[in-house]
């Protein structure tokens, strides 16, 4: 009697633990199931951190304006040239004083040349010298870091920094280029002022773009193309030039972005937020626009007044 009942006891124990053990069928169907919820949240998280990425962007070309609105005020009004002669960013030039360590401003800190004709170390002063406000690709910043400082390149750094910020200027119309025709007499009474030296001159402040989203192939790469370049270019664009009048052309980019094709077929444009280029405008405001809406003459040139403008 004993017996039987032990036996009993022990076939219900058994039949209980089966209840309660996974089917291989049930483990299949929560396997399927993770595997359903995960190809669900991915995208999500993956869209989460390009909202993210895109809201930081902006929120940076917000100050990078706020020290370009600085250095027109501690210059009467004046803008900062988009690139400037090389007399200009030579040693005796005292106009430009620019140090690449503001703790020690001796004269084997003080940055001339190269690093200094386009506009990175000469805004980094009014952003307290934080280079993650110009370039905020953090793989990008590491790769700038890493550049040499040898006696082959001893400003490899500070003039890779100066070439591959994560914005480019649209130094063509706003400050003057030095290679895109400014700053030399033939050039205007060729084209008239093309492009605005002083704040006063700015007729639409809230819609003449002054830094946008860029991209160029970085020298010394296998042609690898960067998230950062110094200058953006517009649909009616001048050509490269020193000391002579340049001509302009008119992009001959399709309209729908292709990111394989050369970075100046779009002017160095990197729509990289979804289809759209993070761009600020003078008056500080930062948003997202598309290549068509970018292809518009009135954003880039303050003479323009309509879309196709060129100038004549």
């Amino acid at each position: 009697m004993t017996k039987h009942a032990h036996r009993g006891t022990t076939n219900a124990s058994s039949r209980s633990i089966s209840r309660l053990a996974f089917t291989l069928i049930e483990l299949l169907v929560v396997i399927a199931v993770i595997g359903v919820l995960i190809g669900v949240l991915l995208p999500a998280l993956s869209s989460s951190r390009k909202a993210a990425r895109s809201l930081r962007e902006l929120g940076t070309l917000r100050q990078v304006g706020t020290a370009f609105v600085a250095y027109a005020q501690d210059n009467k009004g004046k803008l900062m040239p988009g690139y400037l002669r090389g007399s200009w960013a030579k040693p005796t030039r005292r106009k430009f004083i620019v140090y690449d360590n503001p703790r020690d401003a001796s004269e084997e800190n003080r940055l001339t040349g190269e690093a200094i004709r386009s506009y990175p170390w000469r805004l980094l002063p009014y952003l307290d010298y934080e280079i993650g406000s110009l370039v905020v690709d953090k793989a990008l910043l590491a790769d700038i870091r890493a550049k040499p400082s040898d006696q082959n390149d001893r400003r490899g750094f500070q003039r890779t920094l100066a070439r591959h910020p994560s914005f480019g200027m649209n130094t063509t119309y706003v400050g003057g280029d030095a290679h895109r025709g400014a700053f030399y007499l033939p050039s205007v009474l060729r084209w008239k002022q093309f492009y605005v030296t002083r704040e006063d001159q700015v007729t639409q402040t809230s819609r003449l773009v002054i830094f946008a989203s860029s991209r160029a192939v970085m020298p010394g790469t296998n042609g690898d193309i960067v998230p950062g370049y110094q200058r953006i270019e517009g649909p009616w664009h001048a050509t490269p030039t020193s000391d002579s009048v340049p001509a302009f052309i008119k992009w001959t980019a399709p309209t729908k972005f292709n990111p394989s094709l050369p970075t100046p077929t779009y002017g160095h444009l990197d729509f990289r937020h979804a289809g759209k280029a993070a761009v600020l405008t003078l008056d500080g405001h930062a948003e997202k626009l598309s290549l068509e809406q970018l292809n518009n003459m009135t954003r880039w040139c303050n003479l323009a007044n309509n879309a196709q403008w060129r100038p004549y």
